[in-house]
């Protein structure tokens, strides 16, 4: 039987009952510790006996049990505030890796011990990146609580003063990594890029811009690449170039107007001018300002920035070619927000067909991933969609960009509408001719302007036509043209007037009718235009009378009787257009097919009829 104050011995294989020890005075002569250890060996179990006085443990001996103990472990910080509540030696653990502070050598976790930080100068309580072979310390912002590194790009140490040369860091062109052209030292070269990957060291000296041709025409995707977190890009892991509204929020909207408070502010900017990208690639303000990148481009390819002198401070724009300082950020966000898509060049806009692809930039801006590059998709003018604007087209395209964050959030939707116009095709003639007619040499005509007609330039695009033998019909692939070319067009039983013979009468006023002009372009009856309009053929029902430069737009002026490409197997003189003269309403064009020649006739002609219908 177990009685209070009794502590009973159990023997491995054996029971035996020692004689009991009473230790219920020892709760008031010393009430520490309140509960008695297990020790056990291989053939003792001690179980500890209590006592009715104690009423709980304390862990300190302070005389407070500890679920009321304000500081159980007694090492002077309070419960709420200590990691180790019950562990009287620790207390902080900076890096929240389970080891406390006074036991761990890395306190801050960043890989570098507290030892080299001491000996390196470093803070072993702030976590350091190691980027470029440089150490950095990560401050955060009072205002944004956003995350940046304590120095510029390239700097050795936090600035002591504005104009602290240690701290100045590199310069970097806009938009290009790190290769070693951001040295205030490299070496320069005057030959453009044609791509943001370089493959040397130099100093690219050209004032608009140090990369060509597509890069240089969408400058967003340098800003896409600025703004990767992956530390292959410009900054450490998980860092990116800052967007203009984070800078400006943590500057220029926080005190930050000139290079004194720019050095005050907890970015600690220094003063370190900006290389030039003109003639021999010198420093500019050295010591008397500062110029700090954005990943924001403007809408003329300018990048925004933002500029601190002794007088002042300001959002400013430079080419993407000078070197800039570069300081990095981690955004810190509660709620990650859908990126805001933002067109950047006009949303209508206006090209010839096969020409060059429009230049259209949009850009999304995303809290957490800086600036994306958003994703177009094209419909041209018959519905079907592209992955890119088919500019072989004619016709009105329409292109909506959506951008997705990678968290697959998708932004708003931006259109743009593109106006295909028809490209001007090569007439056919092929030998330069003089006003005889005679065959010139190319060599001539060089020397000799009164000779250059369409055999010597040889403008426009080469005809792209098409036929459907068993629809008869022709497929004009830069107009998107379709046209009749069966046997009906090429019968001269088929001829057709402009107008009835009646609304002539009334038109001009012939044959004793009150004339009344309205009827010269009334097309109603037996007409070419009501012929076109009735026309089923083809599969197709939207045929119509053509306009009188469509009608020329066939002609081709290497070939005769007809005068028109191979690809049609049907024709017969003159044929009626759409348009009426300019002159006489009495009078409209037509089209000469054996010889390519235009003229004027009168409505009361009867001529052949070629229908077309818009081509899908």
């Amino acid at each position: 039987m177990f009685k209070k104050g009794i502590v009973m011995f159990i023997k491995k294989f054996f029971s035996v009952v020692l004689p009991l020890v009473v230790l219920s005075g020892l709760a008031s002569a010393n009430a520490c510790p309140k509960w008695f250890p297990m020790p056990s060996s291989d053939m003792v179990v001690v179980i500890p006996i209590y006592d009715a006085n104690i009423t709980g443990p304390d862990k300190d001996c302070d005389g407070l049990v500890d679920s009321v103990d304000p500081d159980i472990d007694g090492d002077g910080v309070a419960n709420a505030s200590d990691d180790f509540p019950l562990n009287g030696s620790e207390w902080v653990d900076t890096d929240g890796d389970g080891i406390g502070n006074n036991a761990d050598t890395d306190d801050d976790g960043d890989g570098t011990s507290d030892t080299d930080e001491v000996t390196i100068g470093t803070n072993p309580l702030v976590p350091d990146l190691k980027h470029e072979g440089l150490l950095y310390n990560i401050v955060t912002s009072p205002k944004t609580g956003h995350k940046w590194l304590d120095r510029n790009l390239g700097a050795s140490q936090v600035c002591t003063s504005f104009d602290d040369t240690a701290c100045y860091g590199d310069y970097y062109q806009w938009g290009r990594n790190t290769d070693g052209h951001e040295k205030s030292g490299s070496g320069t070269t005057n030959v453009q890029a044609d791509m943001s990957y370089v493959g040397h060291n130099e100093f690219i000296i050209w004032y608009e811009d140090w990369v060509t041709g597509y890069e240089h025409n969408y400058p967003h995707n340098r800003a896409h690449q600025w703004s990767q977190r992956d530390g292959y890009s410009v900054c450490p892991v998980g860092f990116r170039v800052p967007t203009i509204d984070e800078l400006k929020i943590e500057t220029i909207d926080n005190g930050v107007t000139n290079r004194n408070t720019a050095f005050s502010n907890f970015l600690k900017f220094p003063s370190p001018g900006y290389r030039l990208a003109d003639f021999t690639g010198s420093m500019h303000m050295l010591d008397e300002g500062g110029n700090v990148w954005s990943s924001t481009v403007n809408g003329n390819k300018k990048i925004a920035s933002i500029v601190f002198t002794g007088g002042g401070s300001s959002e400013f724009e430079f080419n993407p070619a000078i070197g800039s300082s570069m300081r990095c950020m981690k955004p810190i966000v509660t709620t990650d927000m859908p990126p805001v898509l933002t067109l950047h060049t006009a949303a209508q806009v206006e090209m010839i067909q096969f020409g060059t692809y429009p230049i259209i930039i949009a850009a999304g801006v995303d809290d957490v991933d800086g600036i994306i590059v958003p994703y177009g998709v094209a419909t041209d003018p018959y519905g079907q969609t592209w992955g890119l604007l088919n500019t072989s087209i004619s016709g009105v395209h329409t292109i909506s960009y959506t951008a997705t964050d990678s968290a697959g959030q998708v932004s708003n939707t931006v259109t743009v509408t593109v106006t295909i116009h028809p490209a001007m095709k090569k007439t056919g003639q092929t030998i330069i001719r003089d006003v005889d007619g005679v065959g010139r040499s190319h060599a001539e005509a060089d020397n000799n302007a009164s000779l250059r007609d369409d055999g010597y330039y040889q403008k426009g695009h080469v005809p792209l036509y098409v036929r459907d033998d068993g629809d008869e019909i022709v497929t004009d692939n830069i107009t998107g043209l379709q046209w009749q070319d069966n046997a009906a067009v090429a019968d001269s039983g088929n001829q057709k007037r402009w107008l009835t013979e009646t609304n002539y009468n009334i038109c001009t006023g012939y044959n004793g009718q009150a004339q009344d002009v309205s009827k010269c372009i009334d097309t109603s009856g037996t007409t070419a235009t009501s012929y076109c309009d009735a026309l089923v053929f083809g599969g197709h029902e939207d045929w119509r009378l053509p306009t009188r430069e469509e009608l020329v737009g066939l002609a081709d002026y290497g070939q005769s009787n007809p005068a028109l490409d191979p690809v049609f197997m049907h024709a017969y003189s003159h044929y009626w257009s759409s348009t009426t003269e300019a002159g006489s309403v009495r009078y409209a064009w037509s089209f000469y097919s054996n010889d390519g020649e235009q003229e004027s006739a009168t409505k009361s002609s009867s001529k052949s009829v070629r229908c077309v219908r818009a081509g899908q």
